[in-house]
């Protein structure tokens, strides 16, 4: 691996020496790597070199996150690791488990807590950066994905290709506000994404690859979209306690909840997406790319089917 040597030379700086490099097999992006030293291990994420002004941004943004309070991945170096082909940085592995698996009391209301503590601390950071999201704009990009799924032709995208058509249906109704607070987000908060040590309850926020500027209301939409059922009733008490915990944190203003349908929808549209160009880069086996791409599917048939009732419970709410 022609980064190692970059990495061997900043860690002898910290007194670290690496023992072994190994990837990690598993998620969507396929960019991890854990780095065995003689001073404990060490997470590495590299990425495109053409991505490095972006990773860069990043690094920046999460070291004033982390100022006061270590929440979410912490990089080593201020400065990105650049080679000939990669650019990317590492951070100190956090011994802790998926809070997907983690059994503790009021589960959805801590999450919502640590979502919530993320929009905090991300309240006064200042980026120059314009909101990067539009929902009339992701519409649009939503109508492009459809077109090219009909080109293909084959019966799989005509099921993709239906169920997106309702969903632009139900958002075609709506008058969206011309501007909702925008501050840095994570974009892609659930539970797979924030490790969890019971005995500690420490948590550490990871995969920040969409850390930008955007809605606010966006970070807790995404637990939302993955937790919901075809149960009205279970629906309510989910978003009502994830509410409950990321509001103690971060107020929400009426209208920025009736959004959240909304942004489910759209939420599932960009990974719809997501998976589609990197099923054509060749980054999946057929098998797990069908796996992802049904479990997406099934959720935003859930959110399709159900959008009245999720509106009401937020208007309620």
């Amino acid at each position: 691996m022609d980064f190692k040597d970059d990495i061997r030379n900043r860690l002898s700086k910290l007194n670290m020496e690496i023992i072994s490099i190994k990837k990690v097999d598993s998620g969507t992006s396929k960019n991890s790597y854990i780095i065995n030293t003689n001073n404990g291990m060490l997470m590495l994420k590299l990425y495109d070199l053409k991505k490095r002004i972006k990773i860069q941004k990043q690094v920046n943004i999460l070291r004033r996150i982390n100022l006061k309070k270590e929440i979410t991945i912490n990089p080593l170096f201020s400065r990105v690791l650049i080679t000939d082909k990669y650019c990317g940085y590492v951070y100190k592995y956090f011994n802790g488990k998926s809070f997907f698996s983690v059994k503790i009391p009021n589960k959805l209301i801590i999450f919502g807590e640590i979502v919530g503590e993320f929009s905090k601390l991300t309240k006064n950071i200042k980026l120059d950066d314009p909101t990067s999201f539009s929902i009339k704009n992701k519409i649009r990009e939503s109508r492009r994905i459809i077109f090219d799924l009909i080109k293909k032709g084959d019966k799989y995208s005509e099921i993709i290709t239906n169920l997106m058509s309702d969903g632009i249906d139900i958002l075609k109704r709506e008058k969206f506000e011309k501007s909702y607070r925008s501050q840095i987000i994570h974009g892609d908060l659930h539970f797979d994404n924030v490790l969890y040590n019971s005995k500690t309850k420490k948590y550490l926020i990871i995969d920040i690859d969409g850390l930008e500027k955007s809605y606010v209301i966006r970070e807790i939409v995404v637990s939302m979209s993955y937790m919901i059922g075809k149960s009205i009733l279970k629906n309510k008490k989910i978003i009502e306690a994830l509410l409950n915990g990321y509001e103690s944190k971060f107020k929400l203003t009426t209208k920025e909840k009736l959004t959240i349908p909304s942004l489910m929808i759209l939420r599932k549209f960009s990974e719809i997406k997501w998976l589609i160009s990197n099923n054509d880069m060749g980054k999946y086996k057929p098998k797990e790319y069908k796996r992802y791409m049904d479990y997406s599917l099934k959720q935003l048939r859930i959110i399709i089917n159900q959008y009245d009732s999720l509106r009401s419970i937020l208007k309620d709410g």
